[in-house]
């Protein structure tokens, strides 16, 4: 017969584990906090402790996303040394490269991608840390990023790119950077015929593909790729085409063409005037969107593209008042937009 431990020695055991247990969370914390400060010495002696280097509090944050965000270098790289998870993600998808990205610490971006950090890592956004960067004005992060190799042509959910954030933030530095890149501006459309470019991958290595010396479609290669005959959806696909490569004067033609075919196309009306906000005729711009809004006033996608084009002229209170209406009316675009320009990194 087994003989069965007394009861205050079974308690004894599981106190101590619980004891254990609640030390070794302890530590884990003071591991974040002392991250969060930059504090290496401390942080050396809590993983010499046996702090776990990779513990995750609250939303999926970890010690390397705080040191990332704070722009502690050097305690980064002591994480990392530890065996921290360089492409770890909190419950947002975020990583410590696009929150240091986010925050243009430069030299921290410099440490995680020499330790393998991935370069196009999207959060739950589809955001990336070049758009990040891009968005915030960070101009030396976004050259060690483009130079590392990071896609320029990634889009978020929504529709933010990099080149589109730095235009409409007034960046003209990193704009004519992620140019130089292959950066090219997409049409805004209609969510289920959005364009989406094939893939345009710079691979510098390999040499495969050359975005730089992409050519975009003229009118007449524009002609050569959609059939006949010329109804008012032709001219619109034409249109589409040629704004998904930057060409937006030629464009706004076929747009108008469209229109005059079918006064009663609010997609037409929508697209002209995403084109005219391009190239900066934003008073026409926004007529044009407004009377896609008359014929259609419970279309969220109008409203958010209006709203883009007053963000590119410049007025950003009723930019903000468009995408809140957009996103009220159910608008996955804008509610994406929203979310990603009020995200938080960790403390």
């Amino acid at each position: 017969m087994k003989k069965c431990l007394p009861i205050t020695i079974v308690f004894a055991l599981l106190l101590a584990r619980m004891t254990v247990f609640a030390y070794a969370e302890d530590i884990n914390k003071e591991l974040l906090k002392a991250s969060e400060r930059g504090d290496t010495s401390r942080v050396k002696a809590l993983i010499a402790e046996g702090a776990d280097v990779n513990f995750k509090e609250g939303p999926g944050i970890t010690a390397l996303m705080n040191a990332s965000t704070g722009g502690h270098t050097e305690t980064a790289r002591t994480l990392i040394a530890a065996g921290a998870h360089v492409n770890a993600k909190d419950v947002g998808g975020g990583t410590a490269l696009i929150y240091a990205s986010m925050r243009g610490r430069t030299e921290t971006v410099k440490a995680l991608l020499a330790a393998g950090a991935d370069l196009n890592a999207e959060d739950k956004t589809a955001s990336t840390a070049l758009i990040n960067a891009a968005t915030e004005g960070h101009t030396e992060t976004v050259q060690v990023l483009v130079a590392g190799g990071a896609e320029v042509n990634l889009r978020s959910k929504g529709g933010a790119m990099a080149l589109m954030s730095a235009e409409m933030k007034g960046n003209t530095k990193i704009a004519e950077l992620l140019k130089k890149a292959g950066a090219i501006r997409a049409a805004l459309k209609e969510p289920d015929r959005r364009p989406h470019v094939t893939a345009q991958r710079t691979k510098r290595i390999t040499g495969e593909v050359d975005v730089q010396k992409t050519e975009r479609p003229k009118d007449d290669v524009a002609d050569q790729s959609i059939e006949r005959p010329k109804d008012s959806q032709h001219w619109l696909d034409k249109g589409a085409l040629c704004a998904t490569y930057g060409n937006d004067e030629g464009a706004i033609r076929h747009f108008k063409k469209a229109i005059q075919m079918d006064r009663k196309s609010r997609q037409a009306y929508f697209n002209l005037g995403i084109s005219q906000g391009e190239i900066g005729h934003y008073q026409r711009a926004i007529s044009s969107i407004e009377k896609a809004i008359e014929m259609d006033p419970a279309k969220g996608l109008y409203y958010y593209g209006r709203g883009r084009v007053y963000l590119l002229s410049g007025d950003k209170v009723k930019a903000e008042e468009d995408f809140e209406r957009a996103a009220e009316l159910g608008n996955q675009d804008a509610q994406d937009y929203l979310a990603n320009t009020t995200h938080v990194a960790p403390r």
